[in-house]
């Protein structure tokens, strides 16, 4: 996958400490910073494929109850809360 930089609008994260600084730091901070949005990114990637494999699940058992898609679809709002969730602490962390 190829490196992209994030954009993160998370007005709660204090980016107060990453000024350049004529030691180095920077570089470090900044290296270690492209790793974890990697990482991020990477994570963000793979609930867009579950959840495209959850649409698909979901197609597939469009014919059935109404009790069983309810409970599909339950799941799938679970995990969409989830993912928000670990998103946010994710950005406030960085």
């Amino acid at each position: 996958m190829p490196e992209q930089d994030l954009v993160f609008t998370d007005d709660s994260v204090d980016d107060s400490g990453w000024e350049l600084d004529v030691l180095g730091i920077q570089e470090k901070k900044d290296c270690s910073c492209r790793r974890l949005q990697n990482i991020v990114q990477n994570i963000v990637e793979d609930c867009r494929i579950l959840c495209r494999r959850l649409q698909k699940i979901a197609e597939y058992h469009a014919d059935d109850s109404a009790e069983d898609c309810r409970r599909l679809q339950n799941i799938m709002q679970k995990i969409a809360e989830h993912h928000a969730e670990y998103s946010r602490i994710l950005c406030r962390r960085l």
